[in-house]
């Protein structure tokens, strides 16, 4: 078993006015995501969230019911949970190649993807693009994503040449990217944990600018919050050209004993989890009632069918409560799963 301490940050950079990264962390359900969009009209941003948002939103939804012989595709080969990665990666795909094709402002959109799943102790990456995974085991930092870059695959074809004058013109075309096709193919790689270790995923803003041995000695001094920042920092005080994404997850093997189930935020003044507080929300599209079932320091979590996706504005108005008055309280859709959302406030 794993205990996972993480931390995530994007920040558009020194010369970008917008950002077209996007990324998706989980420790509950142990899934890790960044995602570089591309494309013009904000375009780029859009691609990107779509492919965040998919893959998040498949993945919560099989892990809770995961009725797996059901998915469209599947690898022998491979293990149930990374078949699972790589449907939500091909539905993502999909999701943002359909967009791109009923939008003429969403022509030529695309993302790179490169996301993680930790099953137990076996870490799942899978990714499309350039937007690199690193592992840190023992002050060691080793690649595991694949770089679909046509820098990348000319020095795997010519491993003895001089890549220097090709540097600067191949190695931000990409040879794979998200929504481009209607289909893709990510690479995949399983890699068995037997102790503590740091994943570090991040968008080319930051790789481009700072070394791997860098980004590791950062990671492996400070703790995940703190790194990021650190290395956010780094990067703009080079140049910041591009937006910077990073996310940093501690993995610790925690003995089977000594695990103690998480705490489960309460409602004030009640013990009883069938008490429930009715709340109206709104978005732009939807209107309904719900329950809160549970408060936090920095959000509720609602009771719902309805699909609204992670990152979404959403109003909830409290009433009704014994010895409450009504009130309104704006937040985002931060976590979903098939009993309802996480709002952040």
């Amino acid at each position: 078993m794993l205990s996972i301490q993480s931390a995530g940050i994007t920040d558009v950079g020194r010369k970008r006015k917008g950002n077209e990264d996007a990324y998706h962390l989980d420790n509950g359900l142990r899934l890790f995501i960044v995602a570089d969009g591309m494309g013009g009209h904000a375009a780029g941003e859009i691609a990107s969230r779509l492919v965040v948002d998919s893959v998040a939103g498949f993945m919560a939804k099989f892990h809770a019911h995961p009725a797996r012989e059901e998915l469209p595709q599947t690898e022998e080969e491979l293990s149930p949970s990374t078949n699972l990665l790589l449907n939500a990666i091909h539905l993502a795909n999909r999701t943002v190649h359909q967009n791109a094709q009923q939008n003429p402002a969403y022509q030529g959109m695309g993302s790179t993807v490169s996301a993680v799943y930790l099953d137990d102790n076996l870490l799942i990456s899978a990714n499309v693009g350039d937007s690199p995974v690193y592992l840190v085991q023992d002050q060691t930092i080793r690649l595991i994503s694949v770089p679909h870059s046509m820098l990348a695959e000319y020095e795997e074809l010519h491993p003895e040449g001089d890549h220097l004058q090709l540097a600067g013109h191949l190695k931000h075309v990409l040879t794979r990217a998200m929504g481009l096709k209607e289909n893709v193919t990510p690479d995949v790689s399983e890699v068995p944990l037997d102790g503590d270790a740091i994943l570090v995923i991040c968008s080319d803003g930051l790789s481009d600018k700072v070394s791997p041995d860098e980004i590791c000695k950062v990671v492996t001094s400070e703790p995940p919050e703190l790194a990021g920042k650190t290395l956010v920092g780094m990067a703009n005080d080079r140049g910041g050209d591009d937006n910077i994404t990073i996310i940093i997850a501690h993995l610790a093997a925690e003995a089977p004993t000594t695990r103690e189930a998480p705490a489960t935020p309460e409602v004030p003044g009640e013990a009883d989890e069938s008490v429930r507080i009715a709340v109206d929300y709104d978005t732009e599209e939807v209107s309904n009632q719900g329950y809160v079932t549970r408060i936090s320091d920095d959000g509720v979590f609602i009771e719902t069918a309805d699909p609204i996706a992670l990152g979404e504005e959403i109003s909830v108005t409290f009433s009704g409560a014994a010895g409450m008055s009504a009130f309104l309280l704006n937040g985002r859709v931060c976590r979903r799963d098939p009993k309802g959302m996480e709002i952040s406030f």
